[in-house]
């Protein structure tokens, strides 16, 4: 299967065949660049990355973005991953 988009929540790991995806902590803080994401992916090593939205990361042979992070409430929210290339 070819994974193009991911959307984590909070205690939740996406395990595809580019390794698996957990979202560690959200932070909305007063940075203008939106909330602060740490992401954890592992596949062969794993990488543990901060990111605010539009931001870039590698995975396997391509790119990942981090799209957006929607808040349900104070504690649930919705961290939406897409592949670039």
């Amino acid at each position: 299967m070819a994974w193009e988009s991911l959307a984590l929540e909070p205690n939740q790991q996406q395990n595809t065949s580019l390794g698996s995806f957990s979202v560690i902590h959200v932070h909305d803080g007063d940075d203008p660049r939106g909330p602060k994401v740490r992401l954890c992916v592992a596949g062969e090593e794993e990488h543990r990355y901060n990111l605010y939205p539009g931001d870039t990361f590698p995975v396997a042979e391509g790119q990942w973005k981090l799209d957006r992070v929607v808040f349900h409430d104070d504690v649930r929210w919705t961290v939406f991953l897409s592949k670039v290339t």
